[in-house]
């Protein structure tokens, strides 16, 4: 039985992370993936999404030529796929199991059980380590709904597999997957629907925004049906027919193609966990906020730890992780300035509070600052003039949270995540010179705004303008 200082189990964005820093402290590392490494992110994630997301920005570009003083032909996109593929397999070149052997970490592909708490089995043979990292990740949820199983309905994991973009395709969830996808393949000439159960898209981001990116996308075409479920799928005529109910009635989509997205579920259910001494449910891994199970010498990151899933927060999760196993100085995870993006056009980011829980934590005693990008000249130059920029302060000006959605919304948010994670207040933000013309003046007129609100509620300043 060979025996390593750790065992990372899962080779995606936290297990790269979290074997390459065990291994940098000096210790021996075993990494062990299901299929290949990269995990999500790079084969069914973040690179062909986006990759993905950009040709079907520059289709749309091409046919709004006009708009700039430009001749241009959109044709097909026929080969969008095969350029997604190319562009992941560059990715992954960076990845592969001779890159982490080469750096001295053992690479062992092959579904893991656990024998008891401090050992596993994997492809008729037994390992065992001082640690362990569980960095599984999660797949697409696929819900119960009638005849499912006997279509060939697609998810993020099959869905950069396809030959060329569909005639039609019905989206099931209005969450950033389900909403990305839809901007991208109505963006390649696709007709798209999307249903959702709940009565606006993306949830957990702010009511006004979502509201305003929903009507970009209906202007362009995709066509919603909100508080809505797919009660039964069935073949038809070479495609699949959706039987959608919505307020106690019924009534059917047909597309050529079905993409669910649905949400997500941890991939821990087929490793014998309940052999390692670590507790978990549907929902994922319990751990502390040291990222530590009910077993001391087993950690999770990334997926498999509720309640987020991004590629940024599971590198976060292992470096964290990592540390408590083998430095004395023990690290807790802060998800104060956590951020998230859903990659449009314009795109819509997040980081600490939303106005709803800025309210149910203050109450009325916090400030919210508005700036409408129909106002900054860099949009206006650019015609991507749609968007708003919301922050959310305490009566003392601390950033308690922001949204936005623009173009580089989720380039602009970083500025304030550092604003939040430095307690700096927004006014002080109003001192830096910002390069013109950029998207990121916003934040110098947001920050002016607050300057200006914090002048104005002076004592003294209210005091001369009382006698004045």
């Amino acid at each position: 039985m060979k025996s390593y200082d750790l065992i990372v189990l899962g080779g995606g964005s936290a297990g790269l992370v979290g074997a390459k820093l065990a291994k940098g402290l000096g210790k021996s590392v075993l990494l062990v993936e299901k299929r290949y490494l990269g995990g999500d992110c790079t084969w069914y994630g973040c690179v062909p999404s986006k990759t993905l997301l950009k040709s079907a920005f520059v289709a749309k570009h091409i046919q709004d030529a006009d708009d700039y003083g430009i001749k241009g032909y959109f044709d097909n996109a026929d080969s969008v796929f095969g350029h997604v593929r190319d562009v992941r397999a560059g990715v992954y070149s960076g990845e592969t199991p001779e890159v982490f052997r080469n750096e001295g970490i053992d690479v062992v592909t092959g579904e893991p059980f656990f024998k008891n708490e401090n050992s596993i089995r994997l492809n008729d043979n037994s390992y065992t380590a001082k640690k362990f990292l569980i960095a599984t990740g999660s797949s697409a949820f696929v819900p119960p709904i009638a005849g499912i199983e006997d279509v060939e309905y697609l998810t993020n994991g099959s869905i950069f597999e396809i030959e060329k973009p569909p005639e039609s395709i019905t989206i099931l969830g209005g969450g950033p997957i389900g909403i990305e996808m839809a901007f991208a393949f109505r963006r390649l000439g696709v007709s798209v629907n999307v249903v959702e159960k709940h009565d606006r898209i993306l949830f957990n981001d702010d009511i006004e925004l979502t509201g305003m990116l929903q009507q970009t996308m209906e202007d362009e075409g995709v066509n919603f049906y909100l508080g809505a479920e797919v009660k039964e799928v069935k073949k038809e005529n070479g495609g699949i027919q959706c039987t959608v109910e919505k307020k106690g009635e019924n009534f059917d989509i047909s597309s050529e193609r079905l993409l669910v997205a649905t949400g997500r579920k941890p991939n821990i259910f087929d490793m014998n966990l309940e052999k390692s001494g670590v507790s978990f449910d549907k929902k994922g891994v319990h751990v502390n906020k040291q990222l530590q199970t009910d077993n001391k010498n087993i950690y999770a990151a990334g997926d498999v730890v509720a309640p987020y899933k991004f590629t940024h927060l599971a590198e976060n999760h292992a470096i964290i992780a990592v540390q408590n196993m083998f430095l004395p100085v023990k690290k807790s995870i802060n998800y104060k300035t956590l951020g998230w993006c859903t990659y449009t056009e314009p795109e819509l980011t997040k980081t600490g509070l939303s106005a709803a829980q800025a309210k149910q934590k203050y109450g009325e005693n916090f400030l919210t600052f508005r700036f409408p990008f129909d106002t900054l000249d860099r949009a206006v130059t650019d015609g991507t003039n749609t968007g708003m920029a919301k922050i959310f302060t305490d009566k003392s000006y601390k950033i308690l949270g922001a949204t936005i959605l623009s173009e580089r919304a989720g380039e602009i948010i970083a500025a304030v995540q550092i604003a939040m994670d430095n307690n700096v207040p927004l006014y002080r933000l109003d001192r830096i010179i910002f390069t013109y013309p950029t998207y990121a003046q916003c934040l110098k007129y947001l920050a002016r705004a607050a300057y200006i609100h914090k002048i104005n509620n002076n004592f003294f300043v209210k005091l001369i303008k009382k006698f004045k």
